[in-house]
């Protein structure tokens, strides 16, 4: 059975156990392949069993990392390829994957990340998610100062976040603080990096969630002046 494209995707919701044995396979075989691939964050969570959906960043495009996995792992009947969402960003896509269970399906969602401009939501390149990778109990992980960059625009574009998930990304600044804020100040700027420390220097803090919303408005003005460059260098070429 071929996928399908399609613009719209549901979502399913926690995964069942039934579900992590099958991602583990993926990864195996993305391995045996040689596949350039991190799982940026929530590794932990893979491990216990109680994951929604999975965030890889690839060296090349999806359709040519992971889908052949998937694919080859249809043919076998262990899962069922459902969805496949294409992203507004080249080489970027979404696919929804049920794996059979005695009372239905539990199902696995994998957002695949190729994207060598940065122009993704996080704005981090695939080069950057893929240098200097380290094994997490098996699984591929990015440096600590990407996935703590990762993990603070991704909570300052939602909106909330707990003290263990400051704890968590402090731990992360800890080991690579240079690099954190290099990376950091190449991105978003000064003023998203003096936010940033601002957010994870008080956890449990009352002013933590309006730091929260200064730092995504901060990081929506980096967006908007980078698209009001981009149109300014096509209307003079």
């Amino acid at each position: 059975m071929s996928i399908v494209d399609i613009r719209s995707v549901n979502d399913h919701g926690i995964t069942g156990r039934q579900a992590a044995p099958v991602l583990l396979e993926i990864v195996r075989r993305l391995k045996i392949r040689g596949e350039d691939y991190v799982i940026i964050h929530a590794r932990d969570r893979i491990r216990a069993e109680t994951f929604s959906d999975i965030d890889f960043a690839f060296s090349r495009s999806p359709v040519l990392a992971i889908q052949p996995v998937l694919l080859e792992m249809q043919n076998e009947g262990q899962l069922l390829v459902v969805q496949r969402l294409h992203y507004d960003v080249p080489d970027c896509y979404y696919f929804v994957v049920a794996v059979p269970t005695a009372d239905g399906a539990d199902y696995l969602q994998l957002d695949c990340l190729c994207d060598s401009h940065g122009i993704n939501k996080y704005h981090i390149t695939s080069k950057d998610f893929l240098q200097e990778t380290h094994d997490d109990s098996g699984l591929s992980a990015p440096r600590p100062a990407v996935e703590a960059l990762y993990l603070l625009i991704k909570k300052a574009k939602k909106g909330s976040i707990t003290p263990t998930q400051l704890e968590y990304i402090n731990g992360l600044i800890e080991r690579e603080s240079t690099e954190f804020q290099e990376l950091a100040l190449r991105y978003l700027g000064r003023r998203a990096l003096d936010l940033m420390f601002a957010v994870i220097s008080a956890p449990g803090s009352p002013d933590v969630p309006d730091q929260l919303r200064r730092l995504a408005a901060c990081i929506q003005g980096v967006e908007r002046r980078a698209a009001g460059r981009m149109g300014m260098r096509y209307a003079f070429q």
